[in-house]
């Protein structure tokens, strides 16, 4: 018994310390604005030198269909941050992130299925608008590694060119933007 209360204990002082830390949670409006809802989470590391400068976040996007257009994807991007300014969530700020996606597209007669994943630096700068509310304008750019299906409408790709299996026909490596976007962001305490 002496021990689970000890555990209890301990679990709760570990809570309060987490919640301690600042956490932020927002949206990307350029990305709004072209129909891809997103979220983004952001929490500070800690209080020691480095680390009250440094945070670590996060952002997932999905698309599905927009101005009717067949279009799905989905992705998400894993970032870790350093603000110069003395403080996290303020000012200039430099980041090295990932990505991963899947998508689904057809432009035009071209259909696109397929995944990529990679890795980037995004550059930025928040405005404090108010002790809570900021805009958090970001770019980026970083090497990604794409494997897909590429074919025309009417090709009959999935039965005759492929049996039926899942196998990609296109795949490379380009260096491109990453990210991009003016964020507004909400910080709890």
């Amino acid at each position: 018994m002496k021990r689970i209360l000890l555990a209890v204990i301990i679990t709760l002082c570990g809570a309060q310390r987490m919640w301690a830390q600042q956490l932020a949670v927002g949206t990307d409006v350029l990305m709004d604005v072209l129909m891809m809802p997103n979220i983004s989470l952001e929490m500070d590391l800690g209080r020691s030198h480095f680390m009250e400068r440094t945070t670590l976040g996060g952002q997932a996007y999905f698309v599905k269909n927009p101005w009717g257009k067949e279009i799905s994807a989905w992705g998400v991007q894993p970032e870790l941050r350093h603000y110069f300014s003395g403080r996290a969530m303020s000012r200039w700020f430099f980041g090295i992130g990932a990505h991963l996606s899947k998508y689904d597209i057809t432009w035009g007669r071209e259909i696109y299925r397929g995944n990529s994943a990679g890795a980037g630096l995004t550059f930025g700068y928040v405005f404090n608008l108010t002790k809570r509310l900021n805009i958090d304008v970001h770019s980026g750019f970083g090497i990604n590694y794409y494997r897909q299906k590429q074919y025309f409408t009417g090709d009959f790709f999935e039965t005759e060119y492929n049996h039926g299996m899942a196998t990609a026909n296109a795949r490379g490596t380009v260096i491109m933007p990453t990210r991009m976007g003016v964020s507004v962001t909400y910080i709890f305490k």
